[in-house]
């Protein structure tokens, strides 16, 4: 229950209704995986008892390996083998929220380089200049039928084509 438990609680935060998730996906997932370490201390925290850490050497062999087997399979899904498409999403999404917008998140994560920092600002910004930037419009376009012509200096309304 214990091994588990810090993974009900980040599906659970994952899964919330009157807040923005996908913002928090990364942080909440690397944080996750940061305190799952083998070389972590377990949080014990049940219902109704105070919660206490566990020491990794009073951690029980049995307990320990399945802690360490779901912390590998974290990391590969999370952070080795993650679909660049979907790692992308994750962090423009979490760089677009205020407690975010400067990507420190990463700061706090051994295992995630800092180079992600700027890896994630270059992909918002790709975005940006790709499909929601303003198009400037063409100076010689010709007019819609129906649209104002503007006329030359010196020229009335009534000479306009």
């Amino acid at each position: 229950v214990a091994v588990l438990q810090p993974v009900a609680d980040w599906t659970q935060h994952l899964q919330g209704t009157k807040y923005p998730t996908l913002p928090l996906v990364l942080p909440a997932t690397y944080g996750l995986i940061e305190n799952m370490g083998p070389k972590q201390p377990l949080t014990m925290d049940f219902s109704g008892e105070a919660s206490y850490e566990l020491a990794v050497e009073d951690i029980h062999p049995g307990v320990l390996e399945a802690r360490t087997d779901m912390y590998n399979d974290f990391v590969a899904r999370w952070i080795t083998n993650i679909d660049p498409a979907v790692k992308r999403t994750y962090s423009i999404a979490s760089l677009l929220h205020p407690c975010f917008k400067r990507y420190d998140f990463i700061d706090d994560f051994d295992l995630i380089p800092q180079s992600e920092k700027a890896w994630a600002l270059r992909e918002l910004r790709n975005e940006w200049a790709t499909a929601w930037k303003p198009r400037p419009k063409p100076v010689n376009a010709a007019a819609e039928p129906g649209a104002d012509v503007p006329t030359p200096a010196g020229a009335h309304a009534a000479d306009a084509p």
